[in-house]
């Protein structure tokens, strides 16, 4: 990862635009809600398969939805109707099952950071 981190810093500085327009985690025309080069940047799948083979916590070794970046009812229905959100917001307070289900609808609102989310994933809003 070490190594992944460096080649990716050295091919953003070769970058014609500034890498937040592109890699950053903001409202895009999309149905992400980052920009196309955002898991590049963070090397989001790396981190993600190493949590899980770690088993960095529960949800990390049983949960379907594991770091979610993905509004999934928005990529249904549309974007705009933010219904993915607000559907996360009430379903994970549902006892027991509700965070769980709730990250299966869309991603926090803030942005991952790695490796802090690994571990801390089922608390993040």
């Amino acid at each position: 990862l070490t190594h992944a981190a460096k080649l990716v810093a050295r091919r953003q500085a070769g970058y014609r635009v500034d890498p937040d327009r592109i890699a950053g985690w903001r409202s895009t025309p999309t149905s992400y809600g980052q920009g196309y080069l955002w898991t590049v940047k963070t090397l989001y799948f790396w981190w993600r398969e190493y949590g899980r083979v770690e088993r960095a916590s529960l949800e990390a070794a049983l949960g379907p939805c594991y770091l979610n970046k993905q509004f999934a009812l928005d990529v249904a229905f549309g974007k705009g109707r933010n219904i993915s959100s607000v559907l996360r917001g009430l379903v994970r307070t549902v006892p027991i099952v509700g965070p769980e289900l709730g990250d299966c609808l869309s991603p926090p609102s803030r942005e991952y950071s790695f490796p802090r989310d690994l571990y801390r994933y089922g608390h993040s809003t």
